[in-house]
């Protein structure tokens, strides 16, 4: 005896739940209890910190030293992103080819972030380091690229309210330093 196939789902407050049979999803369509939305005025600010063990850490240390790190840019009103603390959920970090695969991929998120922001105290930086335990190799290549497209970026350590800032040579957005 065929099944016979559930109907559609339609509008944004109901989503069928059950398991996948090859063509659409079988299960009860249930309703999305109202969701208030995140505060649009949260700015994506790439967060960059140390992943590998070369300096000194864990690579465990490390991904609990990015949560904290993820938890301090939420706490300051931010929309925190750390590529590093994604892709290597599924690319290899002592892979050099997937490593490489890995940072370049992070990169392409800071074409999400808008490079024509006036800069004020008031606006998120776009690119943060955090460097608690200095800055690993990853975060120093991030620096120099971010240095080349003439990024504003922010030094911070966990725990203080201050940042040390630096400001772009020219104006952002200037192709002639962009990487090559």
């Amino acid at each position: 005896m065929a099944s016979e196939r559930p109907p559609p789902v339609s509008g944004h407050d109901m989503i069928r739940l059950g398991p996948w049979n090859g063509n659409s999803i079988d299960g009860p369509v249930v309703s999305i209890p109202d969701i208030e939305p995140m505060n649009p005025s949260r700015k994506l600010t790439i967060i960059e910190s140390p992943l590998s063990d070369k300096n000194g850490r864990t690579m465990g240390e490390n991904l609990t030293y990015l949560r904290e790190c993820l938890r301090d840019s939420w706490n300051r009103g931010e929309l925190p992103f750390a590529s590093h603390g994604f892709f290597p959920f599924f690319l290899n970090e002592h892979d050099a080819i997937e490593r490489q695969q890995g940072i370049e991929a992070g990169y392409a998120f800071w074409t999400f972030v808008p490079e024509d922001l006036p800069y004020d105290n008031d606006q998120p930086p776009t690119i943060v380091f955090y460097i608690d335990h200095g800055h690993s190799t990853g975060m120093k290549l991030a620096l120099e690229r971010a240095r080349k497209l003439n990024r504003v970026v922010s030094f911070r350590l966990l725990g203080q309210s201050q940042e040390i800032y630096e400001e772009p040579a020219t104006p952002q957005g200037d192709p002639s330093n962009a990487p090559k």
